[in-house]
């Protein structure tokens, strides 16, 4: 298995920001931020029961605090994982 979970992330991180941090440690497959299925369900209703433009008005669902980042080779996940008291996003501390 080649994945890193991630926790306590900044509610104003993003997957770009994430994915920079981390690439040091290997190349990423995947990165996935989780993100509340209820409030993502919520907005698309206000979307579509709104007459003006969607995509104007809408505003991305944030994400939970936490996700997972998927490595090419479990070798990185390893190395990551030994570095993870350094990590630093947006000024706050994740593991």
């Amino acid at each position: 298995m080649a994945t890193l979970f991630v926790a306590h992330l900044s509610c104003d991180a993003r997957k770009n920001d994430l994915r920079e941090l981390l690439e040091e440690y290997g190349k990423i497959k995947q990165l996935t931020l989780i993100k509340d299925v209820k409030q993502q369900r919520d907005s698309d209703n206000n979307n579509n029961n709104s007459n003006s433009n969607s995509n104007s008005n809408s505003k991305a669902t944030p994400h939970r605090g936490y996700g997972f980042v998927e490595y090419e080779n479990e070798e990185s996940v390893k190395v990551a994982y030994k570095h993870a008291e350094e990590f630093r996003l947006l000024g706050k501390r994740f593991v």
